[in-house]
């Protein structure tokens, strides 16, 4: 966990904005989520809980 909050540091003073400890770990956060979500398209694999199903529906009634 230092080493990402240290990678935060570093990025905060490329930007030249002193960044909260909270605005830290929600932007590693969302970055980390950024870059699975990535790699689970890269890769082609969805586990079978995020994949849609289809759905049979019963046909609407006027």
């Amino acid at each position: 966990m230092d080493q990402l909050l240290r990678l935060t540091i570093i990025l905060s003073r490329w930007t030249r904005r002193r960044w909260t400890k909270t605005e830290a770990i929600i932007a590693l956060a969302v970055i980390a989520i950024a870059l699975a979500i990535a790699l689970i398209e890269w890769a082609g694999y969805w586990p079978e809980a995020l994949t849609a199903t289809k759905v049979r529906r019963a046909p609407m009634r006027l």
